[in-house]
């Protein structure tokens, strides 16, 4: 079995980390559906990118999954206050 390795906890992130952050900001805006419009949408799938990668994480698709599931999470939170 192989070893999964994380970065150390950042501060700041790298040219080759914020290419990274906006392949996967863009796969996860169109994979949700979210319009250009949808600023505050938007904001909130960059935010959940950033605060993975400045945490360490840098595989591309845990990146992905990760804010693809707090989307979810914060929906069913918004969908629970709305009932």
């Amino acid at each position: 079995m192989g070893t999964i390795h994380r970065y150390p906890a950042a501060k700041s992130l790298e040219p080759a980390d914020l290419d990274i952050a906006a392949r996967i900001y863009v796969e996860v805006a169109e994979r949700l559906a979210l319009p250009a419009e949808d600023r505050a949408g938007r904001e909130r799938v960059a935010h959940m990118i950033v605060a993975q990668m400045l945490s360490g994480e840098r595989d591309p698709i845990r990146l992905r999954d990760g804010a693809l599931s707090g989307w979810g999470r914060m929906k069913a939170r918004a969908d629970e206050v709305i009932e």
